[in-house]
């Protein structure tokens, strides 16, 4: 239930009306199945699931034409459909085309016929019969502009396009866009997409002055991100904001591309410049992961109270499910609803931040001298750099083919993931792929620091990176022949800048560390592990907890954490890939003996430990694409409250690992020691000097996340 949706509302009243539809008679019950489908397909969109919401939708539509219920509903599902074709880019074959075709037909009798040629001809890639459609009316302002001539306008443009009409296009959006707005908001699932390609084909325009395409171009995507910023507030599911924020990031950093244009761009007043910079600090917050972000900042705020609260909500949806209608069960979702309006004000997965708390005055406060934080997005034709430092604030943007840039990163993935390469060219290759993928973001920094008066081994960083980059680590930023760790004092992945903000503080006085084993008792991985950690447990302040081969895996290690409360937890197991994704997306989780153990499980330790140490397969990288919206390891370890976390961002070498996790022991298990932080990164300048290891592909795919405190 929990990847369907669990916990969502929506899919909450989805079930109701199934379970209503069961217990009255016919002809209702068809009617009560037929709006359990559409709002079981519609959660299913809103949380990514496209798969079963099209099934659903088709379903609900068959019920509809069965109950003769037509009007909206099945409107809407024909939009939904549409739309997930459109927006999602989904392959389908010529067969699949024509039954989408067939079920659209079968119901052009009780709907609006034009809506139905208008939907073949863009199924059908038929873009000249779509313009056909659509010039008459197109070329006749009504005397009132409406919502569906808007639409049509919206079609219409979208036909210029395909038809190399583009110098139309322009005129259309600069003439009617901001007429037909407030008409297009009833479709509010196409309108940020209508914007935003609106904006991109002006900005791609010879036609008319520059700047009044750029003023207009923004204006559109101001619009966009108004609306998506209202309706992701509005989103009460966890898992729907995310995946309506994963949707919607490309809005996103269109919008900071031009607003950064026009800040760094000669003939626009000073006014305009400072008003773009205004704009882009606020943006900058919002393209982080701020689903995870929310988790962690309310997770910090709950009550022993509101988590009763939570677990009594659960207990009475389970409760209803399993009764008949009656005067209980009515006493029991009165309970319920009390019960989630309150949820709502402050759990993470009931209630969405309007905003995010830390701001960039804060930070300054929080940074001493010698501190500077770093984010940077890759846009469409260049990168976006913020840096700050205690003082003062800097924007830069580089423009750069960005297409070729994220091709570089997956090669440079694939050769760390292990994917073919010519092994005497590894070295050179490595340093070269490394520069060229750094400079865009060492430039910048390098001309701040060097304002600052500082010397650059000084420098303590926090780095927010755009994790849309497979597998580009923090270790792999490389200037002049040498890795950047090797040239500053220390540096970590923050989620954003309220993570500077808000720390969350290591008890220094912890120096226990706990190792768990996971997986196979005959992995040959776990085989080198144990071998390692004999000669670590003869420090008496490490505990060595053998959980390969045995069930309940991460109880165990809950309650030994909970009896020893270490400073550090290291767990040692395979990372999980989906077998569907690519060779670059993160596990999703880690091998357990009879089952697999999810990040989730993580939440266990949070009240026991400050810091974790996960070395598995590629558990620091994201799930393909899925920034947010993924619910693999990485997501859920760094929504949890621990100190510092250190991940793997590729499947790294065991046994350069536990090298690195050898010198890092040294150092934390002695009282008044060194931070993890400061631990890590000693041990990959130590590791890098032996010749067997200096690749970084045996020690750079290690990072940390969290404060350095």
């Amino acid at each position: 239930m929990g990847a369907m949706g669990k916990d969502q509302e929506a899919l909450n009243h989805s079930l109701t009306l199934f379970e209503v539809a069961r217990v009255i008679s016919e002809p209702i019950n068809h009617i009560a199945r037929m709006l359990a489908f559409f709002a079981w397909g519609n959660t299913q969109f809103r949380i990514g699931n496209s798969t079963e919401g099209v099934f659903s939708i088709i379903v609900g539509m068959g019920l509809a034409r069965r109950t003769g219920e037509i009007g909206a509903f099945v409107e809407d599902g024909m939009n939904m459909i549409y739309r997930i074709i459109l927006d999602e880019g989904v392959v389908i074959s010529p067969a699949q085309k024509q039954d989408i075709l067939d079920l659209f037909e079968r119901f052009s009798d009780r709907i609006d016929s034009q809506h139905v040629s208008i939907r073949s001809a863009v199924l059908n890639n038929d873009f000249d019969k779509l313009y056909e459609l659509l010039n008459p009316i197109i070329n006749v302002l009504p005397t009132e502009v409406d919502t569906n001539w808007a639409i049509n306008l919206s079609n219409y443009i979208m036909a210029c396009i395909k038809t190399n009409r583009s110098e139309e296009a322009s005129e259309l959006i600069t003439k009617y866009s901001e007429m037909v707005i407030p008409h297009l908001y009833v479709r509010k699932d196409m309108l940020t997409r209508c914007l935003q390609s609106w904006s991109q084909i002006l900005i791609g325009s010879e036609v008319g002055e520059s700047a009044n395409k750029f003023h207009l171009a923004r204006r559109l995507l101001e619009e966009a991100v108004q609306i998506m910023d209202a309706r992701r507030s509005g989103l009460f599911h966890k898992g729907e904001r995310a995946n309506f924020s994963d949707f919607h990031r490309s809005v996103l950093l269109d919008y900071l591309e031009i607003l950064v244009l026009i800040n760094k761009t000669v003939g626009f007043s000073m006014e305009e410049k400072q008003s773009a910079l205004k704009e882009i600090l606020k943006v900058f917050t919002f393209i982080s992961p701020r689903s995870v972000l929310e988790t962690r900042v309310s997770d910090s705020r709950l009550t022993p109270e509101l988590k009763e609260l939570e677990k009594s909500f659960k207990r009475i949806y389970d409760e209803i499910l399993l009764l008949e209608h009656s005067k209980e069960k009515q006493e029991l979702v009165r309970q319920q609803n009390e019960m989630l309006a309150e949820l709502k004000k402050c759990h993470p997965y009931y209630r969405s931040l309007s905003k995010i708390d830390a701001r960039i005055d804060e930070l300054h406060t929080k940074l001493d001298e010698r501190s500077v934080f770093v984010q940077y997005a890759v846009l469409k034709f260049g990168i976006i750099v913020l840096i700050v430092n205690n003082t003062s604030i800097n924007v830069e943007y580089l423009m750069l083919n960005a297409t070729k840039y994220r091709e570089t990163t997956k090669l440079l993935g694939s050769m760390l993931q292990g994917g073919e390469f010519h092994k005497e060219k590894e070295a050179d290759f490595y340093g070269e792929i490394t520069e060229e993928l750094s400079r865009p973001l060492l430039e910048p920094l390098k001309n701040f620091i060097s304002s600052m008066n500082i010397e650059m081994s000084e420098i303590t960083l926090y780095i927010s990176p755009d994790l849309s980059l497979p597998l580009f680590s923090l270790g792999l930023l490389r200037d002049r022949g040498e890795w950047l760790i090797n040239k500053v004092r220390g540096v970590s992945n923050v989620l954003d800048l309220s993570q500077v903000v808000i720390p969350k503080v290591a008890n220094t006085e912890r120096t226990k560390v706990v190792i768990a084993t996971l997986g196979s008792a005959n992995d040959k991985a776990i085989g080198i592990a144990r071998r390692k950690i004999k000669t670590w447990v003869t420090n008496p302040q490490i505990i060595h907890l053998e959980l390969a081969g045995q069930a309940d895996e991460f109880d165990k290690l809950s309650l030994l954490c909970e009896e020893e409360l270490p400073s550090t937890v290291i767990v040692i197991g395979h990372g999980i890939s989906d077998r569907n994704a690519g060779m670059l997306s993160g596990a999703v989780g880690i091998q357990g003996q009879a089952h697999t153990i999810w990040g989730e499980d993580f939440e266990k330790l949070e009240e026991f430990t400050d810091n974790i140490v996960l070395i598995s397969c590629s558990a620091g990288s994201n799930y393909e694409e899925q920034i947010e919206s993924s619910t693999g390891v990485l997501n859920n370890i760094l929504s949890y409250e621990f100190s510092g976390v250190v991940l793997c961002r590729w499947d790294v070498n065991a046994q350069a690992s536990f090298e690195i996790l050898d010198l890092l022991l040294n150092n934390i298990t002695t009282k008044g020691g060194q931070s993890i932080a400061e631990s890590l990164i000693k041990g990959q300048r130590e590791l890098m000097k032996v010749e067997k290891w200096k690749k970084p592909e045996f020690w750079a795919g290690l990072e940390y996340w969290g404060s350095q405190s």
